[in-house]
């Protein structure tokens, strides 16, 4: 008897924990109770919450736990603007949606406005003029994927402020020819983009003297000229 108590204790503590299971998947997958309700987007500047959420392809009532996040973090980072974004549900009804826009660098000039570039080379936005204190960026084709934008970008991310606020415009010939023109005109060569903190500082040191080029591609040897 006893051990028929135990058996039938045993095989109805199994039933159950199959039927919560059972009730647990249904309610997460295919009920109404963890329903989305709501898309939060935040961190958003330029970019609407309405592209944002145009982006997302879910419908209100889809179960929370049936949402792709990764399909829903590519879809928003899809959209030009955005460098990045983050995805999380919060139980029972809300799907948060946290972006990282880009920040311009740098912008090249065409025929259509100003493009602006982020820090890796991508031409993410157009507008009428370039904000303040935006240097031009001069190359022949300005991409991610091209050396010679690559060389100019990694350059100008390693000059100090003290420099970096008196370029007007980085050009970039090729990955090994970089050289910024600061406002008032003048030319400082780099070369490549290897050794530029060294480069820099030697520029600095030279700015004080009369010239028009100064030539630091080798910082051991530079070279002055008018």
């Amino acid at each position: 008897m006893i051990r028929w108590l135990r058996a039938w204790g045993l095989t109805a503590l199994v039933i159950l924990l199959v039927v919560a299971a059972g009730t647990g998947i249904w309610a997460g997958y295919f009920s109404q109770w963890f329903a989305l309700r709501s898309v939060v987007v935040s961190g958003n500047v330029t970019v609407s919450k309405e592209e944002v959420a145009r982006r997302l392809n879910i419908s209100a009532g889809e179960p929370l736990l049936r949402v792709d996040l990764d399909d829903v973090k590519a879809r928003v980072e899809s959209i030009r603007v955005v460098a990045s974004a983050e995805v999380f549900r919060e139980f029972p009804h809300t799907l948060h949606v946290v972006v990282v826009e880009r920040s311009p660098v740098t912008y090249i000039e065409r025929t259509d406005g100003a493009h602006l570039v982020d820090k890796t080379g991508v031409d993410f936005s157009t507008v009428p003029q370039p904000p303040e204190g935006l240097p031009k960026l001069a190359v022949a084709r300005a991409t991610a994927q091209d050396p010679a934008t690559k060389a100019a970008l990694a350059t100008f991310s390693q000059l100090p402020d003290e420099l970096r606020g008196q370029v007007a415009e980085i050009e970039a010939k090729s990955e090994i020819e970089v050289s910024v023109t600061l406002a008032d005109g003048r030319v400082v060569l780099f070369g490549s983009s290897e050794d530029v903190p060294r480069k820099a500082r030697v520029a600095l040191a030279l700015l004080s003297q009369q010239a028009k080029t100064y030539n630091v591609s080798s910082p051991n040897t530079p070279v002055l000229s008018d």
